[in-house]
């Protein structure tokens, strides 16, 4: 399986789509990010998985899973931002110094919230997300930020105070870019 420059733009793109407001951009953490052609098991959880992100600064990534991503835009299901998502929050959790201020600002305000067992229940079961929301708080905003990027409208109707601690978290708002006021 070769991974190609096409292949390595779209996986860079899709990490700077999530950085894109940031003065901080670089995740500086993640070293290494492996690609294989379809879902891959892990000797270590002993289960085929996806992608993944590990706290040892790895992304990992099925190309056929992070390509359906980005080729059915609104569905709320994009590997490439989820593991990119997680990646945010472990170098914020492991090298403060290193995110983007802004982000450590307003994560840690959705993070105090969703600490919260009942805020977490009413967010994580809201039918607007899909079922693996309600994993945890990480899978939470992961899954969170894909339905950010993919179908903002639909948030912000849904979770309008959830949306707006979204566009502060990323300085940026997904729907201005479908504005034609723009």
């Amino acid at each position: 399986f070769e991974v190609t420059r096409d292949m390595e733009l779209l996986i860079s793109a899709t990490a700077v789509q999530l950085t894109f407001g940031w003065r901080k951009y670089y995740l500086s953490m993640f070293k290494r990010i492996f690609v294989f052609p379809t879902a891959y098991y892990n000797r270590f959880t002993k289960n085929f998985h996806k992608g993944e992100t590990s706290p040892q600064g790895v992304v990992v990534l099925s190309w056929d899973s992070f390509e359906k991503g980005h080729s059915i835009p609104d569905d709320n299901l994009n590997l490439g931002i989820h593991e990119f998502a997680h990646a945010l929050v472990i170098q914020r959790n492991k090298s403060p110094q290193y995110s983007d201020p802004i982000f450590k600002r307003w994560v840690d305000k959705l993070s105090k919230m969703l600490e919260n067992p009942r805020a977490f229940k009413v967010l994580s079961e809201h039918p607007y997300f899909r079922k693996y929301a309600r994993a945890n708080e990480m899978e939470f905003f992961a899954v969170a930020t894909e339905a950010f990027f993919e179908t903002p409208g639909e948030f912000k109707s849904a979770l309008p105070n959830l949306y707006g601690l979204m566009c502060k978290m990323y300085n940026q708002n997904p729907l201005r870019l479908y504005s034609s006021s723009y």
